[in-house]
């Protein structure tokens, strides 16, 4: 009933770009971009960014990073107090493997929306890849504050308090207690979540429930086809089988 509507391009390219028609929401995206694009009226910059971060977050899920952090970073420049657009370039980053970059995102994120549990876990994740474990516990930490059915920040927490080489870190009754919840809260069929219990299990000095949690994991891996997962899993049951704990040294950096 409209022409020229980049609301409606927009709206209509996110519908298809979450779901599993990438393709075709970037094509409306790229259209609504170019219909707004025409104006160069300040008053017009939210829309506008908001086209660019849509846009961005739709080439991310198809794999092509360095077009959606351009058009991202354009986002932000257009309105630096857009965090949606700051969370969308964050991930972006973080896929791309630039983990510094994307811990800037995300903290600018969360200076404009501190109450957002998705980013607070997210940043905790980064943080805890450059070795800040400490301050990736703490992020996880709000964000069960804010949101308690939060399932990864909760897993996370857990494999830092099971696994990390630091013993003042680790607490093994609590990571039993955060895993267990993440594995209910995940319907128990997570290979990687009933790892993490495992690996609670076995820093609590259950070796024998630590074998048996990780070789339900392993039928769950090799049942789903994840290999990696599954080769994983065996020489972490052979390592409990033995008395010894999991220690995750990528931790430590």
């Amino acid at each position: 009933m409209t022409h020229d509507n980049d609301v409606a391009h927009t709206n209509l390219g996110m519908f298809l770009a979450e779901g599993d028609q990438v393709e075709e929401g970037i094509a409306h995206l790229r259209e609504a971009l170019a219909i707004r694009s025409g104006t160069t009226h300040p008053h017009y910059n939210l829309s506008l960014a908001l086209i660019h971060s849509d846009l961005g977050y739709a080439l991310a899920r198809k794999g092509a990073l360095d077009e959606a952090i351009e058009h991202l970073h354009t986002a932000v420049e257009l309105r630096p107090d857009y965090p949606d657009a700051h969370y969308n370039l964050a991930s972006a980053l973080s896929q791309e493997g630039k983990t510094r970059e994307a811990i800037e995102e995300y903290h600018k994120t969360l200076e404009l929306r501190p109450t957002d549990a998705e980013a607070h876990t997210s940043l905790g994740n980064e943080l805890a890849q450059v070795g800040s474990v400490r301050e990736a516990m703490g992020n996880y930490e709000i964000a069960l504050q804010l949101a308690p059915d939060t399932i990864l920040a909760r897993n996370n927490l857990a494999w830092i308090l099971s696994a990390s080489p630091e013993a003042a870190v680790r607490n093994g009754a609590r990571a039993i207690e955060l895993a267990r919840q993440a594995v209910d809260l995940s319907g128990g069929n997570n290979p990687l979540f009933v790892r993490t219990l495992a690996a609670a299990y076995a820093e609590a000095g259950r070796f024998a429930e630590a074998a048996e949690t990780a070789e339900r994991a392993l039928r769950m891996a090799e049942t789903q086809g994840n290999q990696t997962a599954a080769r994983q899993l065996r020489e972490d049951a052979e390592s409990f089988r033995s008395k010894i704990p999991l220690r995750d040294q990528t931790l430590s950096r």
